[in-house]
């Protein structure tokens, strides 16, 4: 009689400290696999010991490599880090910004936090229990398609519904927002990434050669500032992200630009607009004429579309500030 095949077949772990062994057995490519396929379901499972090793399981899965060949891998790996991201924001933020700027990271990884960090972000402003119908691993990159971006859909369909709301004016009483798991946290997100942006090291200079990743920088900046539309840290956010965007507007790379007028745009849709012309009372006539410019005489597509969806914001921000 032939060997059963199942009975080869690693049994997915039960436990957290089970699924870290199994994690970092490089050797046994199988067994880890395995875990890695069970890993997501694990996590959400909220086990009891999941706050006290959840930096660790973070800090795996983030160095897990893809010598397997497995071609899912890295969408396994995101989606366990987004869980983790989810299910313990304050420490799993902790650590991922912090080993954003840690010089022993390749662009590939310092790109896998950001991408952790919009998911879990945007995951965590969702109503408790629901979540993105699929969480991809494609660029940031606001210019780069992709069928694994449902995020960037989302909010782009935000933005159209603002839009739409102050320009035709709103017929029936709002409803009250609702109940948000990442305005307690969205400072931990946010404001660590705006920390050592302009420290050059040997593996990491987003000024200049890695501006590629300073774009995918800024636009994660703008997915975490929509999703803390309504926090009560968003005012002091916008302030913070107005000044980070004002400072690079003139780059000479397109990838920064586009990242530069995404991120504004998501600050017009999401910041409170009292709170936000009082920070641009200085140059708001500026701002927009430097977004007119952009529009009608910048090189690039994408960024005239971005400028168009930002001035278009900015006006309607204005028109919502003199209307209350």
């Amino acid at each position: 009689m032939g060997e059963d095949p199942d009975s080869t077949q690693p049994r997915p772990p039960r436990y957290l400290r089970t699924l870290l062994q199994a994690l970092r057995s490089s050797s046994e490519p199988l067994q880890q696999e395995t875990a890695l396929r069970a890993a997501e379901s694990l996590i959400r499972s909220q086990p009891v010991d999941l706050s006290e090793v959840c930096q660790e399981l973070a800090k795996v899965l983030l160095h897990l490599s893809d010598a397997s060949g497995l071609p899912e891998l890295p969408a396994l790996r995101h989606r366990a880090l987004v869980a983790l991201a989810v299910s313990c924001p304050a420490p799993v933020a902790q650590y991922l910004t912090a080993e954003f700027y840690s010089p022993h990271y390749s662009l590939r990884q310092r790109t896998d936090i950001l991408e952790v960090l919009s998911a879990a972000a945007l995951e965590l402003a969702r109503p408790h229990g629901t979540r993105l119908a699929e969480v991809g691993v494609a660029s940031l990159h606001p210019s780069t398609p992709s069928p694994f971006r449902p995020w960037e859909e989302e909010v782009r369909e935000r933005l159209k519904a603002k839009t739409r709301i102050i320009a035709r004016g709103p017929r029936h009483p709002p409803p009250p927002p609702t109940p948000s798991r990442f305005a307690p946290v969205a400072g931990q997100f946010f404001f660590p990434l705006l920390a050592g942006f302009e420290q050059a090291t040997p593996t990491l200079d987003l000024l200049g050669r890695d501006c590629l990743l300073l774009g995918a920088l800024l636009h994660t900046l703008g997915v975490l500032m929509q999703a803390a539309t309504h926090a009560p840290i968003a005012p002091s956010m916008a302030v913070a992200l107005l000044d980070f965007v004002w400072a690079l507007r003139y780059h000479s790379s397109v990838c920064v630009q586009q990242g530069v007028l995404f991120a504004l745009g998501m600050l017009l849709a999401s910041a409170p607009a009292h709170s936000l012309l009082a920070s641009m009372e200085g140059s708001l006539a500026e701002t927009g004429h430097w977004l007119r410019d952009v529009c009608v005489d910048d090189a690039d597509e994408q960024c005239r579309h971005l400028a168009s969806h930002a001035l278009s914001l900015l006006d309607s921000t204005v028109k919502e500030s003199q209307s209350s």
